[in-house]
């Protein structure tokens, strides 16, 4: 049933908007994270959506700028959101100078919706025949090189949900008031199993079976390491 549709929107042409359409629901997921989160955060419905106006769009410039200068000025090349997470825990400290809000509070608010905007901005992929896995007798249909592939771009997705769901029960155990450990352990989480997962990937290899991407995720999972151990020093200071 999954390759049929797959084969179906490929064949009618479908398989850009389908994927364009992940995108826009991607921001949109995020986008309603912040709106659920508001109260519990203490902001209003209307600060939220600033937020979200004046915050997504800098991290969706930031994934374009870093690309264009790994490639040389020359080209854009592939737009993954892999490549921005490590800049958040920077990217967050003028924001929440500018705009008052304590730092810790301003990373945990974004952290679900990461995770949430992650899940569904991966989930078109196979519709499109990119970020595919190797070849595999029961994996996914892929119409680009029309054979099946393992379904990591899935698996990625699982993650993405589980790491919600992760974040979703430790902000209301800690009662939203996490001083950034959220943010911290999304990007500690996220990075290793998109670490991971860039060894069931069929692309280009720096060195030792290690991707451009996989380099990206595990300074993702570093910068969340670090935020991890900066929290944890500042804690125990003020004790």
């Amino acid at each position: 049933m999954i390759d049929f549709l797959i084969l179906r929107c490929w064949e009618k042409g479908w398989s850009g908007a389908v994927y364009r359409g992940s995108i826009v629901i991607a921001l949109l997921a995020q986008a309603v994270s912040l709106l659920i989160y508001a109260k519990a955060f203490g902001f209003s419905r209307r600060r939220a959506v600033t937020l979200f106006i004046l915050i997504y769009p800098f991290l969706f410039f930031w994934m374009y700028f870093i690309t264009w200068v790994e490639f040389g000025f020359t080209s854009w090349g592939t737009k993954f959101m892999l490549r921005v997470y490590m800049w958040i825990p920077l990217i967050f400290i003028p924001y929440s100078k500018l705009l008052k809000i304590p730092y810790g509070r301003l990373c945990d608010y974004f952290a679900p919706g990461l995770a949430l905007s992650s899940l569904f901005g991966h989930i078109a992929c196979p519709f499109s025949g990119c970020c595919y896995g190797y070849p595999c007798s029961w994996g996914i249909y892929n119409p680009v090189l029309r054979e099946r592939l393992f379904p990591i771009q899935w698996i990625e997705c699982a993650a993405s949900l589980a790491i919600f769901i992760f974040l979703v029960i430790y902000l209301r155990k800690n009662g939203y008031d996490c001083r950034g450990r959220a943010l911290a352990l999304f990007l500690v989480l996220f990075g290793a199993a998109r670490f991971i997962g860039q060894f069931f990937r069929d692309n280009t290899k720096l060195f030792l079976g290690i991707s451009e991407l996989a380099v990206c995720a595990f300074f993702t999972f570093a910068a969340g390491a670090a935020m991890l151990l900066i929290i944890r020093r500042c804690s125990s200071q003020t004790e």
